[in-house]
């Protein structure tokens, strides 16, 4: 699996086409204070008003702030509004 994804980062930067496009690697927008887009998820774990955490390939995007809720789901991304106060990056793996 990791000689896997090391062939598919070599061929991404050769080819110069960004890394998550062949990886699946997550992407994670951050606009502002109020909204947080992460693309390539694998489900959200974790739901309330003052957290979510989504799982992700390599780990998991924790945000947390204040009257978060999920505004838009499918299974490319997922969209958290609301006050953000942190996003962080969970390492280790999902399954």
């Amino acid at each position: 699996m990791k000689r896997t994804k090391a062939l598919l980062t070599a061929a991404a930067q050769r080819l110069d086409v960004p890394q998550d496009v062949l990886t699946n690697a997550p992407r994670v927008e951050v606009m502002g204070f109020q909204q947080v887009t992460v693309e390539h998820h694998r489900g959200v774990t974790e739901y309330t008003e003052d957290a979510v955490t989504v799982a992700v390939a390599d780990g998991a995007v924790r945000i947390t702030g204040a009257g978060l809720t999920i505004s838009l789901m499918n299974q490319g991304f997922v969209t958290v509004c609301g006050n953000v106060a942190d996003v962080a990056l969970l390492p280790g793996g999902c399954p």
